[in-house]
Formats: C-alpha cells, sequence, structure tokens
C-alpha cells in the first residue's frame, strides 16, 4: 500500500484532510500526517490544491510504500 506523508507548517485538523478527494484514512504520527488513499487515487495534487485553498503550507511531502508486515500491522492495530 502507498502511504503520502505529509508534514504542515500550521495546526491541521484531521476531519478537514478526511474530505479531501481521494483520501481513505488519516493517522497523526508526530508532526506528520499519514494519509492512506483509495485504491487507484494518487491525492498528493488533490492535497497541494487542498493546502494552498486553505493558506496552509506544506513542509514535506512523500510517498511511501508499506511492507507487508507494515501493512498487517496497521490493520491489526486499527480493528
Amino acid at each position: 500500500k502507498d502511504i503520502i506523508v505529509v508534514e504542515f507548517l500550521q495546526t491541521v485538523v484531521v476531519a478537514a484532510l478526511k474530505k479531501i478527494s481521494g483520501i481513505k484514512n488519516v493517522t497523526q504520527e508526530g508532526n506528520s500526517w499519514l494519509i492512506e488513499q483509495k485504491d487507484g487515487v494518487d491525492v498528493r495534487q488533490n492535497l497541494t490544491k487542498w493546502a494552498v485553498e486553505n493558506n496552509l503550507t506544506i513542509q514535506s511531502l512523500k510517498k511511501k510504500s508499506l511492507s507487508m508486515e507494515e501493512s498487517f500491522q496497521k490493520l491489526t492495530r486499527s480493528s
């Protein structure tokens, strides 16, 4: 699974992030947000557009592929 890891300069509300088209789930880890995309969707463009529209600064944005073990741990943690 591909996860988008994004860090904003400003405070972001999780409910607002979840409303972005193509986002399946959002988890905060420290100052970063882990964004799970819906299958077959790349949300980076929607995320960047949303940040600009809301006057937010993205400090970092990267795509990360989860290993099978990480995917299993994520599934069992959220159950």
